[in-house]
């Protein structure tokens, strides 16, 4: 259970799902993709900060990003610099100061892509 259900949401979520030819057999699936597909980004996106020592937290993670062993880790690190504080994991700023605004419209059309695939189906 979840303490924010919004059963307007929840209605219009199914009749959009419906209206675009989900069967009612995968209703309960492509609903759930629907969820997480909102939550998830958005959990990750603005995940909280720690309240305590936010300055040594920052700067411990930005280190233990920059120390990232080439030898051990040669993905990694060729694409560090394109990763680094814009990705998710290796990251120390919340979306609500640096927003992920290229990843989130690439994260929705996949999504839908991948709904429309299997409405089709």
């Amino acid at each position: 259970m979840n303490a924010s259900l919004s059963p307007l949401l929840i209605d219009r979520i199914l009749a959009v799902l419906l209206q675009a030819g989900c069967a009612e057999a995968r209703l309960v699936d492509m609903y759930n993709v629907v969820i997480a597909s909102m939550v998830g980004f958005a959990t990750l996106e603005f995940a909280p900060l720690p309240t305590d020592d936010l300055a040594i937290w920052t700067g411990q993670l930005q280190e233990k990003v920059h120390e990232i062993r080439a030898l051990e880790y040669p993905t990694l690190a060729r694409h560090l610099p394109a990763l680094a504080n814009r990705a998710f994991i290796v990251r120390w700023q919340s979306g609500s100061e640096v927003p992920l605004d290229s990843s989130f419209e690439t994260f929705v059309e996949i999504t839908i892509a991948g709904m429309e695939r299997m409405l089709a189906k």
